[in-house]
């Protein structure tokens, strides 16, 4: 019976991880300041960044150890359409060359509780939202409206209206 657990334990595929094809580098080239890290992806489209240390051992290390989470989760790239992860809306290696929205105090609770529908914005695109200076994670700016990409899980659930003026 150990014998049976284990050999099914083997069978547990590893993540493989592979260097960007030149298209994928090119699209992500705006998203992350690529020259202070290694990009790699997963079968799955993934893309992670590793610090130059880490990238050389990556390998070795999914394949002998379970690792949960390494790098930074940058985002997933399906053909040429790019989704950021949040991670990288928090993290020191986001390209300069990403636009940014400042949000009031109003605007930053009604994001964080997923429940702000528009903003004053003239970029029509992938958005940083800020409150006062710092990142609080992706919006998409389509117009009329937005499309809020704060992790679902992590939402503010209690009514919020008592905290806005």
């Amino acid at each position: 019976r150990a014998d049976e657990n284990y050999s099914s334990l083997q069978k547990i595929k590893k993540p493989k991880l592979q260097k960007l094809p030149l298209a994928a580098k090119e699209i992500l080239n705006d998203w992350v300041k690529a020259d202070e890290v290694h990009l790699l992806m997963t079968e799955r489209g993934n893309v992670y960044a590793y610090t130059d240390e880490l990238a050389i051992n990556i390998e070795q290390f999914l394949h002998h150890l379970t690792i949960k989470y390494s790098g930074t989760l940058v985002g997933n790239l399906q053909k040429k359409v790019f989704i950021p992860d949040h991670a990288l809306a928090m993290s020191k290696i986001l390209s300069c060359k990403i636009k940014e929205i400042d949000l009031t105090r109003k605007e930053a609770l009604q994001y964080l509780n997923r429940s702000l529908a528009a903003v004053d914005s003239p970029h029509q695109s992938w958005l940083v939202a800020k409150y006062s200076g710092f990142s609080l994670g992706w919006l998409k700016n389509l117009g009329n409206r937005i499309n809020n990409y704060y992790p679902t899980e992590w939402r503010i659930k209690k009514d919020i209206s008592s905290f806005i003026e």
